[in-house]
């Protein structure tokens, strides 16, 4: 199962962001994949929403993803959220 995440990040720093030095680390058994492309200039006290594609493991059962980004070296958000996967697909059936 595929499904949409999207993470709203605020520049919560005295300095201007680019985008081009904004990138996340996944952790999890989820195949995650980034769908923002651009350069976005992010004032400080403004918001951006990233977008990313997840999908779940082909094993039921209950898994942490964990959203981490960083802002070139420096880590400006972490998100984790348990997730329920319910209906995993068979081994032998496509």
């Amino acid at each position: 199962s595929t499904s949409k995440v999207t993470l709203n990040i605020t520049n919560k720093d005295t300095k201007e962001w680019s985008s081009e030095h904004l990138h996340g680390k996944e952790y999890s058994k989820f195949d995650v994949t980034k769908e923002w492309t651009g350069v976005v200039i992010l004032q400080p006290g403004e918001t951006i929403q990233l977008y990313y594609k997840i999908t779940a493991p082909n094993i039921a059962g209950k898994y942490k993803l964990i959203f981490t980004v960083y802002n070139d070296s420096k880590r400006v958000a972490s998100r984790t959220r348990t997730i329920t996967v319910t209906d995993a697909v068979s081994p032998g059936i496509k």
